[in-house]
């Protein structure tokens, strides 16, 4: 506007928003399928950890990934801003149309885990950016 907002002012504005489906024509890294979390305990299990310790599993599918991709040549870089990720594991999915990974996360008491994901291969990112929050407080 040419001149700043008053109280009791009013506007008209007229814009477009445009929604993508798939993003195919974004780029062409493996992009992310599923995600999957849940309790981190075993069956039967004689001490389980706390309810609010998490398995992760996301799938990458496509793109670089897809075809032989020897799991031992991906490497999987995980962050959280809070927590601890563990037991990080990279493996083909057995269609051959990607690779699962799976990690643990033990949440840093009651604070909210804000966690990031991708693959490279032999140094060069080959997926896009799994995001996930997770919040310890959802398990109550």
């Amino acid at each position: 506007p040419d001149r700043p907002l008053e109280p009791g002012d009013e506007r008209t504005f007229r814009y477009t928003v445009t929604a993508l489906d798939t993003g195919e024509d974004l780029h062409d890294l493996a992009r992310v399928g599923r995600t999957a979390q849940g309790w981190d305990a075993l069956p039967g299990e004689v001490e389980p950890p706390s309810r609010q310790v998490r398995r992760f599993v996301v799938d990458f599918l496509g793109g670089p990934l897809e075809g032989a991709v020897e799991d031992s040549a991906l490497s999987p870089v995980v962050e959280a801003n809070a927590g601890e990720i563990s037991e990080v594991a990279v493996r083909p999915l057995p269609d051959g149309e990607g690779h699962r990974v799976t990690f643990r996360l033990v949440p840093d008491g009651e604070r909210v885990s804000d966690m990031r994901l991708f693959l490279r291969l032999d140094g060069e990112r080959v997926t896009e950016t799994w995001s996930y929050v997770w919040d310890p407080a959802a398990t109550r």
